[in-house]
C-alpha cells in the first residue's frame, strides 16, 4: 500500500500542470510581440534545465533559463565550470556573471573561453538561493589532433505526436561528443492541426500555447513547453548540441524566404518568420551570427550577412573536429530558398487526374508533358541556399582537404538523395499479393484523406502518386530535387572540393542511406545519411490512411522505393523513429541506425537495427556492417560509463537544486539528478527506465529512492504529469 508520504508527493507533481499553464497565460499577456518576458508564477529558479553548444577546442556555449519572482527587471546569474564534476563554486575553475533579461525571455547564454580541447567539463548556474541541474559539456579536440569521434544525428520533434524516447536513447549513448540536430526542434502547428484532434499521443500535456506559433510570445512559450519534457531536458545537459532549423522551427510548412504553406493572417510573413529565428536563438545553445567566438577555422560564420532578420538568420557555421572531421551546418529555410514547385500548376498531373490507370500509357501526350515539366525545373536557376553559402562551402571544404582533414561532413536538413515516389504497381507484383485488390484499394482513396502525409497539389486522388510511382518521378516539393541547380552546384563541391564527403539530413521522418550521384555521372560521390524522426510520423502514416493491412502496405512502400530509387537508396526504415550515432575516426566511418519501439508510449526499449560502414578514399561508396555491441554503445543511466555516474549523492546545498522558496518543499529535491523510474540490470536491457519521473522520498541524496514505474504512470495517467515536471 503505497504511504500517505508518498501520496503527498505525488499530489504536488498533479499539481504541475496548473503551474506551467499560469506561465504560459502569463506569456500570452505579457504582449504579442514585444521583448516582456512570461509573468512570473509560483515557482522561480532554473526550471527549463541546462544545455551546452557549438564545441570549439577553447571555448562552449552553455545555456539556461532563470524564472524569476520579479520579472520587470534583470537577473544577475553565475555560472560555474569544472573538470571535477563533484565541485561547489568556490572550486569552479573558470566562472563568471551574466545577466538573464526580459528582453532575452530570461534566457542565458555564455560562451566559455580559454578552456583545455577535447576535455570534458561539468557545469551549473546559481543565483542567490537557486541553483541548476548538474551538466556536462565536452570541447573539440586541437586543431590537428588524431581523434575518434562519437555523435549522434537526430530531427523532427513534434510534441503532440509523441514521447521523445529517442531523447531517453540519447541520454544513454557511451562517450557522446555532440549531437547534430538537423532541423524541427518545435513545431508551429495549434492543438489538433498536425496530428488532428483525437489522432496525437494519449497521455501528452496539451501544446502551449493551444494555436498556431505566430508571434514572439508564441515561440517563447513553445519553447519552454519542450524544456520541461524530462527526456529533453536529460539529453541537453549530458553533450553538446550542434543544431540548424527547419521550416517548423522558425516559420511554417515548407517555409521559403516570402512565405510557408500554411500563413497566419494575424502576422506578417516577415515578423513571423523573424519571431521564430529570435527565440530559437534565445531558447538553442548556438552561437550567433556576431558572436565573438564565430570566427576562424573551428567555428564560423559566412561572414555574408543576408540581413533577414537584422542578420540573426545567418547560422551558417563550420566546425572542426581535429584532423578528423571537418563539419558544415546549412541555413536554407528563410535567407535564399526560393518557393517550392506547385505541382497544381503542372500539365502532367493535370493529365493523371483526369485519366484512369488503365488509360495512362495510352496517352500520347503523356511523356512529352513529364518531359517539358522536368525540363522546365531544370532550366530555371532556383536558389536553397544561395550563392555566398554555396562559395562558403566550397571554400571550407577545400581549406578542410587541404589541411588533411579526413571527412568532409555536410549537416542539411532537407533530403539531397533523389527521392522518386515508390512503385508501387511493380512492388505489388514483386511481393505476390493480390495485386488488384491492393490497388484498387489506393487507387480510391481521396487526397483529402491523406493532407496529413500528402501534399494537396499532387492531386485529387491517391492515383497521382501511383502514378508517379510507375515513372519513378521525383518528389519535388521541399528538398533538393526541386533545386537541381544548386543541387548540381552542392555535389560539384562535394566532388571536387572534398576527399571524403559525407552529407546528414532530416525533414523525412524515415531513415535512408543514400549513395549520391551527379547528374550527368555514373559514380556516386557522396553518401547521405539520412535520420528517422524522433516523434513525426513518416510513410507509415500513409500506410495507416490506406485500405488494408498496413504491415503489408508498407513492405509494398518500402520495396516500391527501393525500385524506383534504386541507382540511388541503399537502406530504408519506413516504419520507425529513432537516431543515427556515428563513430568516426580518421581510418573509419560507422553508423548506427538506432530506433524506440514507440514513442505512443512513455517508455521504450530501443536497438540498433542496421549499420554501415564508410572507408576513406571510396567516396560514395557504402558497405553493411554490423551493430555495435549493445553495452558497447550504450550505458545503463548513472551507471559505468555515464559522466554523471556519482553525481546523485552531492550533498552541498548550492549543487542540490534549485531552491523553489514559493513551491512545496518537495520540490526542491526534483531539481538535479531526477531519473525516473529503475531500470532493469545491464545496458543490454529490453527497458531502460522512464526519465524525470521519479520522485525522491528522502531529502538526503545520498540514500536516494525512485518510486516505482507503476506509480509513475498512474500520475501521468491521471494528469499528464509525466511531461510536466517543471522542477527537472
Amino acid at each position: 500500500m503505497v504511504s500517505a508520504y508518498i501520496w503527498t508527493r505525488l499530489s504536488v507533481l498533479l499539481a504541475l500542470p496548473s503551474l506551467l499553464v499560469a506561465q504560459a497565460a502569463g506569456a500570452a499577456a505579457a504582449g504579442s510581440q514585444g521583448s516582456t518576458a512570461a509573468a512570473a508564477g509560483p515557482c522561480a529558479g532554473f526550471l527549463q534545465g541546462v544545455a551546452s553548444g557549438d564545441p570549439r577546442p577553447d571555448s562552449v556555449v552553455l545555456w539556461t533559463r532563470f524564472t524569476p519572482q520579479d520579472n520587470s527587471t534583470d537577473q544577475q546569474v553565475q555560472w560555474h565550470m569544472s573538470t571535477a564534476a563533484n565541485f561547489t563554486p568556490s572550486e569552479a575553475q573558470v566562472q563568471g556573471t551574466a545577466s538573464a533579461s526580459p528582453g532575452a525571455d530570461f534566457t542565458v547564454k555564455v560562451d566559455v573561453g580559454s578552456l583545455q580541447p577535447a576535455t570534458r567539463y561539468f557545469y551549473y548556474f546559481t543565483s542567490g538561493n537557486y541553483s541548476s541541474l548538474l551538466g556536462t559539456t565536452r570541447t573539440a579536440p586541437a586543431e590537428n589532433a588524431v581523434a575518434t569521434l562519437r555523435f549522434a544525428q537526430m530531427s523532427c520533434a513534434s510534441w503532440r505526436w509523441g514521447y521523445f524516447n529517442v531523447y531517453n536513447m540519447t541520454s544513454r549513448v557511451r562517450d557522446l561528443d555532440f549531437i547534430v540536430f538537423l532541423g524541427d526542434w518545435i513545431y508551429e502547428y495549434g492543438n489538433d492541426e498536425y496530428p488532428a484532434a483525437g489522432k496525437g499521443v494519449s497521455g501528452r500535456a496539451p501544446l502551449e500555447p493551444p494555436t498556431e506559433l505566430a508571434t514572439l510570445a508564441d515561440y517563447r512559450t513553445r519553447h519552454r513547453l519542450f524544456h520541461t519534457d524530462p527526456a529533453l531536458v536529460e539529453m541537453m545537459r549530458r553533450a553538446p548540441i550542434i543544431a540548424v532549423w527547419d521550416d517548423h522551427d522558425v516559420a511554417a510548412d515548407n517555409a521559403w524566404q516570402n512565405g510557408s504553406a500554411n500563413p497566419v493572417d494575424s502576422v506578417a510573413y516577415a515578423n513571423r518568420r523573424c519571431n521564430g529565428v529570435q527565440a530559437y536563438h534565445e531558447y538553442m545553445p548556438i552561437r550567433g551570427p556576431n558572436s565573438t567566438a564565430a570566427a576562424g577555422n573551428n567555428s564560423s560564420s559566412s561572414g555574408n550577412s543576408s540581413e533577414v532578420c537584422g542578420g540573426l538568420a545567418d547560422i551558417y557555421r563550420t566546425f572542426r573536429f581535429g584532423s578528423t572531421m571537418t563539419l558544415v551546418m546549412l541555413e536554407e529555410r528563410v535567407t535564399a530558398r526560393a518557393e517550392q514547385y506547385n505541382y497544381s500548376t503542372d500539365p502532367y498531373m493535370q493529365t493523371l487526374k483526369e485519366h484512369a490507370p488503365e488509360e495512362w500509357e495510352g496517352l500520347p501526350d503523356l511523356t512529352q508533358k513529364r518531359q517539358a515539366y522536368y525540363q522546365a525545373l531544370e532550366a530555371e536557376n532556383r536558389t536553397l541556399i544561395g550563392p555566398k553559402q554555396i562559395s562558403q562551402l566550397r571554400s571550407d571544404f577545400a581549406s578542410s582537404a587541404k589541411a588533411n582533414v579526413t571527412w568532409q561532413v555536410l549537416g542539411n536538413t532537407v533530403v539531397m538523395g533523389p527521392l522518386n515516389t515508390p512503385d508501387v504497381e511493380s512492388a505489388v507484383q514483386d511481393q505476390g499479393f493480390l495485386a488488384q485488390s491492393l490497388l484498387d484499394g489506393i487507387l480510391s482513396v481521396a487526397t483529402s484523406d491523406l493532407l496529413e502525409v500528402v501534399p494537396a497539389s499532387f492531386g485529387d486522388s491517391a492515383r497521382v502518386l501511383v502514378g508517379t510511382g510507375r515513372y519513378h518521378d521525383p518528389v519535388i516539393v521541399d528538398g533538393w530535387s526541386g533545386y537541381q541547380y544548386e543541387r548540381s552546384q552542392v555535389l560539384d563541391i562535394l566532388s571536387s572540393s572534398a576527399t571524403n564527403p559525407v552529407v546528414l539530413s532530416g525533414d523525412i521522418h524515415n531513415a535512408f542511406v543514400w549513395r549520391l550521384t551527379p547528374d550527368n555521372a555514373t559514380e556516386p560521390v557522396a553518401v547521405e545519411f539520412t535520420t528517422a524522426s524522433v516523434t513525426a510520423p513518416g510513410v507509415d502514416l500513409l500506410a495507416q490512411k490506406l485500405p488494408g493491412d498496413a504491415n503489408q502496405l508498407l513492405q509494398v512502400a518500402e520495396r516500391g522505393l527501393h525500385i524506383s530509387n534504386n541507382a540511388s537508396m541503399h537502406y530504408s526504415n519506413i516504419r520507425d523513429r529513432g537516431a543515427v550515432y556515428h563513430t568516426v575516426s580518421p581510418s573509419s566511418w560507422h553508423a548506427d541506425f538506432s530506433f524506440v519501439a514507440t514513442a505512443q508510449q512513455p517508455i521504450s526499449s530501443f536497438q540498433c537495427q542496421a549499420a554501415f560502414q564508410l572507408s576513406p578514399g571510396a567516396a560514395g561508396t557504402v558497405a553493411n556492417a554490423s551493430c555495435t555491441p549493445r553495452n558497447e554503445l550504450f550505458y545503463d543511466l548513472y551507471g559505468a560509463g555515464d559522466p554523471l555516474n556519482g553525481t546523485v549523492s552531492i550533498t552541498s546545498p548550492a549543487l542540490q537544486g534549485t531552491n523553489l522558496t514559493s513551491c512545496p518543499t518537495v520540490l526542491q529535491q526534483n531539481q538535479r539528478g531526477t531519473t525516473g523510474s529503475e531500470q532493469e540490470s545491464g545496458s543490454g536491457s529490453g527497458s531502460d527506465g522512464i526519465l524525470g519521473t521519479g520522485i525522491n522520498l528522502p531529502t538526503s541524496r545520498s540514500s536516494r529512492t525512485a518510486v516505482p514505474v507503476w506509480v509513475a504512470l498512474m500520475c501521468a495517467a491521471a494528469a499528464g504529469a509525466l511531461q510536466l515536471v517543471l522542477c527537472m
